[in-house]
């Protein structure tokens, strides 16, 4: 399926978080240096873009959700990961849990949360969606 115009920016900043998942799981493997430059990327990849992104779904899509299954699910998995971010372990098992709660809520997002506030949202809603992403890209 196609993804709404307004949620693209969203889909694209997904890679390099998927990006960032398939590098800690790889190195939750790897040496304990490998392991440690894996806990400091994750550390970096949250300031550079994934809080970020939480903010702009927080603020921007909880909005357009009803109580519920979405909203609460949103809701964990960000917190979730926050926790895991602020842990910054480097032991192979965190890496690992955070390696796939990451892939996990990206997919959900891509599979379920998107195309549900493509349904739910009014066509103007959405477009004033894409045009505050195409402004946070912008600057």
């Amino acid at each position: 399926m196609l993804r709404s115009e307004a949620l693209a920016p969203l889909s694209r900043d997904h890679l390099d978080a998927l990006a960032l998942a398939v590098h800690v799981a790889r190195a939750a493997d790897g040496s304990a240096a490998q392991r440690h430059e894996a806990a400091t990327a994750i550390g970096q990849g949250w300031q550079s873009h994934i809080a970020a992104h939480f903010m702009v779904e927080e603020r921007w899509l909880l909005p357009l959700l009803p109580a519920g299954v979405l909203r609460d699910r949103l809701h964990a998995d960000h917190t979730a990961l926050r926790a895991l971010v602020a842990d910054g372990s480097d032991q192979p098992q965190d890496l690992r849990m955070f390696a796939e709660r990451l892939r996990g809520h990206v997919r959900w997002e891509e599979r379920e949360l998107f195309p549900a506030i493509e349904r739910l949202a009014p066509a103007e809603v959405l477009a004033e969606l894409g045009e505050r992403l195409a402004r946070r890209d912008a600057t």
